[in-house]
């Protein structure tokens, strides 16, 4: 949207930029960090976390990132500027409404963290049995993503 040269100065130095910029980096690299944090905790450190409040916080932080970035492209689409230590009452509502999206991120953060330790607490012990199914993670001894192995391997002659 900003290519448009004439959107790009009515939009330049307002939070329409700003929000765009931290929505695609929220939802796109910090999900799939979290991702990445899922799918290998129990491998890396052996212990379970619990997966039914690991989706309580990927539902929380979605909201939450949802909630505080996504006002605020309406708010920049009206002028609300950037840089500024004081702006008109106008955008308060918008400011309210990203501030309680914040809130909702931190707390997800937190919890995650708390699921993590939990773990280690707990000792959910991580067993490789319960991936495997008789292929080749079992022979090699560790997992292996099931895209990742060809049983079969045929040549042309």
């Amino acid at each position: 949207m900003l290519s448009n040269s004439s959107l790009d100065i009515v939009l330049h130095d307002t939070y329409y930029v700003v929000s765009h910029f931290h929505y695609v980096l929220s939802l796109g690299a910090v999900f799939g960090i979290f991702c990445g944090f899922s799918l290998w905790w129990g491998l890396i450190v052996g212990v379970l976390f619990d997966k039914f409040l690991m989706f309580v916080v990927f539902f929380i932080m979605f909201f939450g990132v949802n909630l505080t970035f996504f006002p605020l492209h309406f708010a920049g689409m009206h002028g609300y500027p950037r840089k500024y230590l004081d702006y008109p009452d106008v955008y308060c509502v918008w400011n309210i409404i990203a501030s309680f999206g914040r809130i909702l991120r931190v707390f997800s953060l937190l919890l995650f963290v708390f699921l993590l330790i939990d773990s280690l607490l707990k000792q959910r012990v991580f067993l490789l049995e319960e991936f495997a199914n008789g292929g080749p993670e079992g022979a090699l001894g560790f997992y292996v993503f099931s895209h990742s192995y060809q049983g079969e391997v045929y040549f042309w002659a």
